[in-house]
């Protein structure tokens, strides 16, 4: 029995130059590193990959060059956790935000509670400030408590706006969520816009739910007064007409003009009419130089909502 030879059968042959001699390292070709990637799309950007707004032109294009496979879009996007925050850290950022309140209280406020603090702890030399987990919002207004970091001294709740007095039975409302009420329903912005600037200063913002509920209450009383207004103006025509000497004094010269929610060139080729579900049209008096609006119609055409 021969003797067991440890190793490979094979062998290089004598005089075999390999075909990397004398070189230190090799190149790796592109194929050898390249590797097929399988990108899933999200549900977005697939919708817009797919939807293509405009006919392309098969004849200009070039036919080599073909468009991607996509695969089944992602169920949602990843979002991280928000990381839990004590107690403490809230009321740290709570803290470095603004407020809106009236002056002349809060100088009642901090009176009250310097003299209620020094007289509880008179060898208490401790920082006095808001107590934000004492806080209460009430809308644009708020009611705070002061705290002092020494001592164990709270003072009570002290309400920082201006109520308006209702006569009924309730809380009452601020004057401030009132007057943003008023100011909003003369401006173009909505109440999301309103948020927005508030959050932009820095500043608490009313709930959607708390300035929509406010608004219901507001805008009748604004509709009450314009209409009492309107016919004061039409009963004053009449009178300044009846000075004049005319005739007849109830006949008036009128200009109107109409605004619509849709542009008119957003009908062209569909309609020959103003392609609108909402439009406001005013009417002013055309006798005097004040050119005063005399009345307001609205109709809305919606499946929803009818006028």
């Amino acid at each position: 029995m021969g003797k067991f030879k440890k190793g490979h059968k094979g062998g290089f042959k004598v005089g075999l130059v390999p075909h990397n001699k004398m070189r230190k390292c090799v190149s790796s070709k592109e194929s050898d590193s390249e590797q097929t990637r399988y990108v899933r799309l999200t549900r977005e950007m697939t919708n817009l990959v797919k939807n293509v707004p405009y006919k392309e032109d098969k004849s200009t294009s070039n036919p080599d060059i073909k468009p991607a496979t996509l695969l089944r879009p992602k169920s949602s996007d990843i979002r991280k956790a928000k990381p839990v925050k004590s107690v403490k850290e809230k009321q740290r950022i709570e803290s470095e935000t603004n407020r809106t309140i009236n002056i002349k209280l809060n100088a009642v406020m901090w009176n009250a509670v310097f003299n209620e603090h020094s007289e509880l702890s008179p060898h208490c030399k401790g920082f006095l400030e808001w107590d934000m987990s004492k806080e209460e919002r009430w809308g644009l207004g708020n009611s705070e408590c002061a705290i002092c970091d020494t001592c164990s001294y709270q003072s009570k709740r002290y309400r920082l706006y201006e109520e308006v007095q209702t006569g009924k039975k309730g809380r009452k409302p601020a004057k401030m969520n009132i007057g943003a009420q008023a100011a909003l329903a003369q401006t173009s912005i909505s109440t999301t816009s309103f948020r927005k600037i508030l959050f932009g200063t820095n500043s608490v913002a009313p709930s959607v739910k708390g300035l929509q509920k406010r608004a219901n209450v507001v805008l009748p009383k604004i509709k009450e007064i314009n209409e009492s207004d309107m016919k004061r103006l039409r009963e004053r025509l009449i009178h300044i007409k009846k000075l004049r000497g005319a005739d007849n004094p109830s006949a008036v010269s009128l200009q109107g003009d109409a605004a619509y929610n849709n542009p008119l060139y957003s009908g062209v080729g569909r309609t020959p009419f103003q392609p609108a579900t909402q439009v406001v049209y005013t009417v002013a008096e055309n006798e005097t130089q004040d050119k005063s609006i005399l009345t307001v119609l609205q109709k809305i055409n919606c499946a929803s909502y009818t006028q």
